[in-house]
């Protein structure tokens, strides 16, 4: 499983907490049979460190999790669309897996958030970016030193 370092740069994650928007009333709602108004503020102060955190591979005690730096995604992409004549998304992404393959074993990169913490820090809120261009906006929730996901409040397929 391939984690990309960070979220791509100007990506708001967590437009969904921004309450203000009527936007994502439903989301709200979804929030709340989890959270409190509380927690959400709480969550709300922590979005512009959020939107710093980079995951590092030597703090990840998890096998078979390898940690992509988001400049070296980049690299390899500008690198492909050199090699390409049309610049084709497609194609090019095409490439940019079939690197993926080759230099770490799998195509398929995730995008994961920062999680934001409930004042108890007990429950968080995770944006994650799934291969094939779905995300989910979930709510995890803490037993001890185990976090289980309980819903994804938001699901959004993108191109």
């Amino acid at each position: 499983m391939l984690v990309l370092d960070h979220i791509y740069p100007g990506y708001d994650s967590y437009r969904t907490l921004k309450i203000e928007n009527r936007s994502y009333e439903f989301i709200r709602t979804s929030l709340l049979n989890y959270l409190s108004l509380a927690d959400l503020a709480y969550m709300r102060q922590q979005l512009p460190d959020a939107m710093k955190f980079k995951f590092d591979q030597t703090k990840l005690h998890s096998k078979g999790v390898k940690i992509i730096a988001f400049d070296t995604l980049t690299a390899l992409r500008k690198r492909v669309s050199k090699h390409i004549e049309l610049p084709v998304a497609d194609f090019i992404e095409y490439r940019v897996r079939d690197t993926l393959v080759k230099q770490y074993g799998s195509r398929d990169l995730y995008k994961i958030s920062c999680p934001l913490l409930s004042e108890n820090h007990k429950q968080a809120v995770i944006n994650i970016g799934l291969p094939g261009g779905r995300e989910e906006l979930c709510i995890y929730s803490r037993k001890g030193k185990v976090w289980r996901k309980l819903e994804a409040i938001l699901i959004a397929y993108h191109d």
